[in-house]
């Protein structure tokens, strides 16, 4: 049996073109280390762009492609000249995608040089559809079971598909998520369907995040807005009106970004644009603990 194909793709928003480069030098060589040892059989790379200007001039292009060339069959610069969002950008990126696996990865991260080899070993069981990497510094404090790596979703930050589950379940829904939720909408879609979610904690990559005084991830403006908004929004599809109205209550009095976030959803409410299938009403695989999608470990 030859080994799977692979497609890696990032979306572009800003990005400074010395961290897209420092990326893309980390994934060719996990993906040369991954083929080097048969785990891997073709692979390309695909980068979308949704900044308002390239945020690659042609000459840090030619380079990255030099870069990326010795693991990579094709690497490939698409500039949207519209910002999709996450999901938009992924979903733009992986259209007629024809290879068994997809790796999604943030432009803030470098992989470690074992990591697509990590994520590989754990999609080599049929059952499961998603493989997500450890993020470093910061662990997402999410819950996983430390023998099967079983989760109840998994960040898009770096995780790899398996591309039949996608072609079955369907990849982002960017008409609902813009930035935040649609990677928690996509895990739990995937298990509704019998697929398998895991953690795989062997396969590190380092997520640039700012860290506040208090210890917690600092969140941006953007950020402030569409994670209240996406959990929101994951509430109402997946048919817990109880964790819409309560979480409601606490936005409408909360910061300006919160107040913001409660009023798109009462306009996309009121308009009809929320989605029309609300899944999974008794809870089989949607969780709402504390604000948080799943039992945090800390």
């Amino acid at each position: 049996m030859s080994a799977p194909s692979l497609r890696v793709q990032t979306v572009l928003y800003r990005s400074p073109a010395p961290g897209v480069r420092r990326l893309v030098r980390s994934l060719a060589n996990a993906v040369s280390i991954a083929r080097g040892a048969g785990l891997v059989g073709r692979a390309v790379l695909r980068l979308g762009d949704c900044g308002e200007a390239p945020s690659l001039s042609p000459d840090d292009l030619a380079a990255l492609t030099q870069e990326a060339g010795a693991s990579f069959d094709e690497v490939e610069h698409e500039f949207f000249g519209a910002n999709l969002g996450h999901g938009g950008g992924q979903n733009r990126l992986a259209s007629g995608a024809t290879e068994d696996l997809l790796l999604v990865v943030n432009p803030d991260a470098v992989a470690e040089p074992l990591m697509v080899a990590e994520l590989l070993s754990r999609l080599a069981d049929p059952s499961v559809a998603i493989a997500e990497a450890r993020q470093l510094p910061v662990e997402h404090p999410k819950e996983y079971d430390p023998g099967s790596g079983t989760t109840p979703w998994a960040s898009m930050a770096c995780a790899m598909l398996r591309l039949d589950a996608v072609r079955q379940v369907g990849l982002f829904d960017d008409a609902s998520f813009f930035l935040h939720g649609d990677d928690v909408d996509l895990s739990w879609r995937m298990r509704l369907a019998g697929w398998g979610v895991v953690h795989v904690p062997t396969a590190r990559v380092f997520h640039d995040k700012a860290v506040g005084l208090d210890g917690y991830i600092a969140a941006g403006a953007q950020e402030r807005l569409h994670g209240p908004l996406g959990s929101l929004v994951l509430a109402w599809k997946y048919g817990r009106d109880d964790q819409v109205e309560a979480l409601g209550e606490l936005l409408r009095s909360g910061t300006p970004e919160q107040q913001a976030a409660w009023q798109a959803f009462a306009q996309r409410r009121d308009a009809g644009t929320l989605p029309q299938q609300r899944l999974d009403p008794e809870g089989r695989v949607a969780l709402f603990v504390q604000g948080n999608h799943a039992l945090h470990r800390f």
